[in-house]
């Protein structure tokens, strides 16, 4: 990065203004010294810009003539992030131009210098899907790789990470869609014993600690530590830990679950049954009926929010991150406790080992996906995409907290967390484990499952979900007979009519779509439906937004994708409604 020393402006030879910036090696025009207006048109006519719905990512404000012709091609749905890297410049912009309208557009969100950690990973998730993630655009702003190459390799990298983030979330809807839709009728019958975790909320003593105990190789250095540690914080484990803490004769206080897939054999042979378990309701069903001690919904899917909701529970949702390590530490940070201690918390390899117990287990593609980074130790440690992606899930959350929580690393071992303070679990237990802490007093005072008139009504939520489910099914079947007959209509229309026929009926389709979606939508079950059909839902629609070709092509593509989609709809709505007649609701 330059030093800037000052910013000027002078006048160009079109009589617009230009701004440049006065640096140690020399000066830097930000815009043309000609005509800047029109060099900042032509700029912006290089963007992709003008498609529907389009996301726009720019480094850099400058003096905000790049900013205004963007904003001219940009489609009225648009969104346009701007990231200005510099506070001083910013500033002085304010000052010299007129960027408040420009600012005020709906269209405009801007991040300043320091504000980027805390605001751009919300608004990359608020803005960028799978859907819509292709058609991003990102723009720098003409010398801001000269002036600020620091600050824009860690916007790129910031972006790049969320795309990996989106398309790994795409790709883990569609493998796990239809199995959370099941684990969450599976599921339903410890609805009315379950507790929601915030009943918990402030009633942790205000200065006791949390203990997260995640399985990474680590654990085994410091594991009979954790024994001084009993009672004197609140020691929640990850629920692939369990067998380690169970070679040492260790019962935390609580477990978490959320995996969909969890495999029984981490539970087994364990003190799992008669610990007390915080669980998603999409966790492996398998696994759930394996426990029989208090349940604790802390997240829940969005049909049995719905649930909650309606009876007056607040069943808030979570920022879990994407493993259950991240999870548990959203779920100490939501409880309220203001001193969270890792252990096990390697994020890296140790040789060959991946987990605690000299275990050594593989994931897939995982040698494409190798990369090193700093250690707790200062020295390079192996790591994989997946746990990179939870590394950069810890930082971020921990630089937001900063300040009302302290994070402690005393893993002893792996991957450097950056923001965390490093001390062995030793050192922790003497200096941040000060408060007795009885979980089975705090658990037994303020979780309870549901009463007589809220089983009733859960009773009647799932009647319901059936009559929902059976028009579900029919409207459904009614989309898929409209394709059929668009289909085999179009094969009867002559070719010189075709664009003009094709545009007609695509009107007519989506039109024919927006009326039955708005019904659909409104029944609490198509959320079990959705998540049913996601394997297949989700190509369709990708194969509907990268549709090329002629009007007819695109058209068929349509028909055939819409058809996939309501049929299986249909099946799954079907299926659905005759499981939950079944269902046997015991407390």
């Amino acid at each position: 990065m330059a030093e800037i020393l000052r910013f000027v402006t002078e006048t160009a030879r079109d009589g617009n203004q230009y701004m440049s910036a006065i640096t140690a090696e020399g000066t830097i025009r930000f815009n043309s010294n000609y005509r800047p207006v029109a060099e900042a048109e032509t700029w912006a006519a290089g963007q992709q810009l003008v498609t529907k719905g389009a996301v726009v990512l720019l480094f850099g404000i400058g003096n905000g003539y790049c900013l205004k012709a963007m904003l001219a091609r940009l489609p009225q749905d648009g969104v346009l992030i701007v990231y200005e890297p510099s506070e001083q410049l910013f500033a002085y912009v304010k000052e010299q131009y007129k960027i408040a309208e420009l600012l005020s557009d709906s269209r405009v969100i801007l991040v300043v210098g320091k504000e980027l950690h805390q605001r751009i990973y919300a608004l990359l998730d608020q803005y960028i899907h799978w859907s819509n993630a292709k058609k991003q655009c990102f723009c720098v702003h003409p010398q801001y790789d000269k002036l600020f190459s620091e600050q824009l390799a860690c916007f790129e990298e910031i972006v790049r990470a969320n795309n990996v983030r989106v398309f790994t979330n795409r790709n883990t809807e569609m493998h796990f869609g239809q199995t959370i839709a099941e684990n969450v009728v599976e599921n339903l019958p410890y609805v009315p014993g379950a507790g929601m975790m915030s009943g918990l909320i402030g009633k942790f003593p205000a200065d006791a600690a949390a203990i997260i105990v995640a399985a990474g190789p680590s654990l085994d250095k410091n594991i009979d530590e954790l024994k001084r540690a009993k009672g004197r914080a609140f020691i929640i484990a990850v629920d692939t830990s369990l067998k380690a803490l169970h070679a040492h004769n260790i019962i935390p206080d609580a477990v978490v679950t959320i995996d969909a897939e969890l495999r029984e054999k981490h539970v087994a042979d364990t003190d799992f049954a008669q610990i007390p378990l915080f669980a998603k309701n999409q966790a492996n069903h398998k696994i759930l009926s394996l426990h029989h001690a208090q349940k604790i919904w802390f997240d829940c899917h969005g049909y049995l929010k719905r649930f909650y909701e309606r009876i007056g529970r607040k069943s808030a949702g979570y920022h879990t991150g994407a493993s259950v390590a991240t999870a548990a530490f959203s779920l100490c940070a939501a409880l309220g406790l203001k001193r969270i201690i890792l252990i096990g918390q390697d994020l890296a390899y140790l040789g060959d080992v991946t987990h605690a117990g000299g275990q050594v287990l593989k994931i897939q593609a995982e040698d494409e996906n190798i990369c090193y980074v700093d250690g707790v130790d200062g020295s390079k440690v192996k790591t994989r995409h997946d746990w990179m992606q939870y590394l950069r899930w810890f930082e971020r959350v921990v630089h937001e907290v900063d300040g009302e929580i302290e994070v402690i690393d005393a893993t002893e071992g792996g991957a450097r967390i950056r923001g965390t303070k490093l001390y062995t679990l030793a050192e922790s237990i003497d200096q941040y484990c000060t408060v007795p802490v009885d979980f089975s007093a705090i658990l037994e005072e303020n979780i309870c499952g549901l009463n007589v008139q809220e089983k009733r009504q859960f009773g009647e939520y799932l009647q319901k979900g059936m009559r929902e489910a059976d028009k579900i099914r029919k409207i459904s079947a009614a989309v898929c007979t409209f394709c059929d007959r668009e289909m085999a209509a179009l094969g009867k229309v002559k070719q010189e009519e075709m664009e003009r026929y094709c545009e007609e009926h695509e009107r007519m389709l989506q039109e024919f779509l927006a009326s039955q979606n708005a019904v659909i939508v409104t029944y609490d079950i198509y959320l079990l439906i959705d998540d049913s059909i996601k394997q297949i839902s989700i190509p369709a629609i990708t194969d509907m937004l990268e549709a090329e070709g002629t009007k007819e092509q695109c058209f068929r593509i349509k028909l055939t994708a819409n058809r996939k989609i309501y049929y299986a709809m249909a099946d799954a709505a079907q299926k659905l409604g005759t499981r939950l007649h079944f269902i046997n609701i015991v407390s």
